[in-house]
């Protein structure tokens, strides 16, 4: 018998089930009475409904049930071991109250939220004539059973109010946290992007070296054939075959990540975008290296990115340095200039400086002042691959620094990264 995984989606869908129904309930207490006689009340109980059911997509009919018949045993609890009430009239006292939830989930049901993401207020009018319907209904029955008084035009007037409030104010919370949500995926991606795009360039290099091997490799076989070493020229054919099949193994994996990237730069983004997530990731950065680092973004003036790509590659390996080289605390500043011939990116840190023998020969490929705690160096790849990109965007970099002021300064021709509007 297979055992019931703890994050199925069936457990999660079951665990949120109830865990609205509880909510609901409890946070249904907290509410307000408009009408000094009758049975309708508003509280905060539909809130916490809709907005749980829209993140986490329960089905509404089955929630709404077990809504009800926790609301009418819950209360009607308190009717009869408080009040002293008998039992089936404490009951039928909450009933209209468990058909309002009831009607509510129902309706609910057949609201197509996905299709209609894109329209919010249309959203928002259908819930408040969900509402507004459920409360005439729950009032309704109360007058059947209950006796309560009718409702006057004022009083309905007041429903239709308060309901609509509270749907626009739910789906406010709930678009909320929707943008936050794909901001977060979004910044995560271009931050993947990024590390993708630099090695693609790493991977670009193996290319050239592989075929430089491969013409060697075949060099030698021709050599020791001219030399009559038919069991040795037949090794370095097959040597040479073999690099050749690696280099085309290559090839694909370089021409789908050069799909891919290419694919993902249909969408444009503006410098102030690019901004936010650059700051926003090395911000993370910074936290999770347990430093406290506050990163200044400002821009003379706002521009559609003809490819973002490249630029956050550049900017986050900057920025990453210069977070791992302030100690404890300090301060990043990330300004930019644009100007119609060139936009110049300056990344300005206050840690400890770089010595001047170091400056010389940090942007060769290989270097590095990292190393692991076991002790193993880095890569080296970051400032050479920076180098790399700025060459093919025709830009330039120039570094100054003494201690407490390092400053990374790139130029770059607008028109290289700059969407013609």
């Amino acid at each position: 018998m297979q055992r019931f995984k703890i994050y199925s989606p069936q457990y999660q869908t079951f665990f949120w089930v109830m865990a609205t129904a509880i909510l609901t309930t409890v946070f249904s207490q907290v509410h307000f009475i408009p009408f000094h006689e009758g049975h309708l009340r508003f509280g905060l109980g539909p809130v916490i409904f809709l907005l749980l059911l829209l993140i986490h997509r329960i089905p509404a009919i089955p929630t709404a049930c077990l809504i009800a018949v926790s609301i009418v045993v819950s209360r009607a609890s308190f009717l009869i071991f408080i009040d002293d009430i008998p039992i089936i009239e404490a009951i039928i006292h909450y009933i209209p109250s468990g058909i309002y939830y009831l009607f509510f989930g129902i309706c609910l049901q057949f609201i197509p939220f996905d299709r209609l993401q894109q329209q919010p207020l249309f959203i928002g009018l259908l819930v408040s004539a969900v509402d507004i319907s459920s409360n005439i209904i729950e009032h309704f029955i109360g007058y059947l059973m209950l006796a309560d008084p009718k409702l006057t035009i004022s009083q309905i007037l007041m429903i239709v109010v308060i309901c609509s409030g509270r749907a626009f104010a739910v789906l406010g919370i709930y678009s909320a946290t929707v943008i936050h949500t794909q901001q977060k995926k979004i910044e995560e991606m271009l931050s993947l992007d990024s590390s993708l795009y630099v090695e693609s360039l790493y991977l670009q290099k193996a290319m050239n070296e592989i075929e430089q091997l491969t013409g060697k490799s075949y060099e030698m076989y021709r050599l020791l054939q001219d030399k009559q070493l038919g069991t040795e020229s037949r090794q370095a054919l097959l040597l040479a075959q073999e690099i050749h099949e690696v280099k085309k193994d290559t090839e694909r994996i370089f021409a789908g990540i050069t799909k891919m990237m290419m694919h993902k730069e249909h969408t444009h983004y503006t410098l102030h975008d690019m901004l936010h997530f650059v700051s926003t990731a090395n911000q993370q950065h910074a936290i999770l290296l347990s430093k406290d680092i506050a990163i200044r973004t400002t821009s003379n003036k706002n521009m559609t990115m003809l490819r973002i790509t490249p630029m956050m590659a550049i900017l986050n390996n900057l920025l990453s340095n210069a977070i791992e080289a302030i100690s404890d605390c300090g301060t990043i500043a990330l300004d930019v200039v644009i100007s119609p011939e060139t936009t110049t990116f300056t990344v300005t840190d206050d840690g400890p400086g770089i010595a001047e023998d170091v400056q010389a020969i940090m942007f060769e490929p290989g270097f590095t002042t990292k190393f692991s705690t076991e002790g193993v160096a880095s890569t080296g790849i970051g400032l050479s691959h920076v180098t790399e990109i700025l060459h093919r965007l025709d830009g330039q970099i120039f570094v100054t620094s003494r201690a407490g002021n390092t400053q990374f300064k790139i130029v770059i021709p607008t028109i290289y990264i700059k969407k013609e509007e």
